[in-house]
């Protein structure tokens, strides 16, 4: 008997060889296939990690966005090659035409560092989609987390440095930290007058960009809110045209219906200084509130084209000057 057996023993392990070589084709095949890219749409989109999600909880809403064909497959090799755990946070720029590899390869290497300048004179809502567009953070995070912190005015105006895919939080301690080296101590030299001047200097920056000129408009501002005159400031009604209105937009032209609009902000329907600032100030515009020039003039103008500014002592003047420079 044991001479029949031994080709059936040969048989046998050819057999289970051929399959088992059979098996692990197919499944490499199939590992293959489900890597493929899923095709269909070129368009990239915006793919978000954040600190703590799982791979579990990634695979899954990467195929949820169509960015990859097989979760499965995605897993396994994922843990075979010792990537899972290497997934890192951010905001990656993810194509459905980038197969598993390629998108684990991206995913692993992280956040890149990007330099982004704010220029002066941004509110909120500008800054958000500077950082958006640079993939610092999400389209609105930075709005939505102003309505709890109220950052208007307080993102200094400065070239970052940041990551993209940063935490909304990690981001505006930056700006917090700008904005308390070069902003907290100039009006720290007048404490009672800290948020007044603040938004002050908002409209200055607004209006103006030269500091000498800062210096007769603050002047000037400060002359009309004594008074009980309106601040008529054009730069409130952009403010709130852009970022307050319900449909956003473009500030100019200004319309006679947009001097009417019922909010706060609007110097033209209410008398004093705005709630608060309108964008973040720089340090020429806050040095000019507090080192405000007193002068004759209770009128000025910036002439679009040249960006230089003309003061007026009178109503009649100032209205000449109107037709000169705006109207010509």
């Amino acid at each position: 008997m044991l001479a029949y057996r031994k080709p059936f023993e040969i048989i046998s392990k050819k057999l289970f060889f051929f399959s088992a070589t059979s098996l692990v084709l197919i499944f490499t095949l199939s590992i293959n296939f489900g890597l493929r890219s899923p095709g269909g749409v070129s368009s990239s989109s915006i793919f978000k990690i954040n600190s703590g999600d799982s791979f579990l909880s990634i695979s899954s809403r990467l195929k949820r966005e169509n960015l990859i064909r097989s979760p499965f497959a995605f897993k396994i090799f994922a843990f075979l090659t010792g990537s899972a755990s290497k997934l890192k946070p951010g905001l990656y720029e993810l194509s459905p035409n980038l197969n598993g590899n390629e998108i684990i390869n991206i995913l692993i290497r992280g956040g890149e560092e990007v330099e982004v300048t704010i220029p002066e004179g941004l509110s909120v809502a500008e800054v958000d989609k500077i950082l958006t567009d640079q993939k610092v953070i999400l389209s609105g995070d930075l709005i939505e987390f102003s309505k709890d912190r109220a950052l208007e005015g307080w993102l200094f105006p400065s070239t970052y440095k940041f990551f993209t895919g940063s935490k909304v939080e990690d981001v505006v301690d930056i700006f917090l930290e700008g904005f308390d080296t070069n902003i907290k101590p100039i009006l720290d030299s007048n404490p009672e007058k800290f948020e007044s001047n603040l938004v002050l200097a908002s409209l200055v920056q607004e209006e103006v960009s030269d500091f000498e000129d800062g210096r007769l408009v603050a002047g000037i501002l400060e002359k009309r809110i004594k008074v009980g005159m309106p601040l008529q400031i054009d730069a409130t009604i952009c403010y709130i045209k852009k970022n307050l209105s319900k449909e956003g937009g473009v500030c100019y032209p200004i319309t006679k219906l947009d001097f009417k609009i019922d909010s706060p902000y609007n110097t033209y329907q209410h008398r004093g200084l705005p709630p608060g600032p309108i964008a973040s100030p720089g340090v020429s515009a806050v040095r000019a509130v507090l080192d405000k020039n007193s002068s004759p003039y209770w009128f000025f103008l910036s002439d679009p084209k040249t960006g230089k500014t003309y003061f007026s002592e009178t109503l009649e003047e100032h209205n000449e000057k109107i037709f000169l420079y705006l109207k010509k």
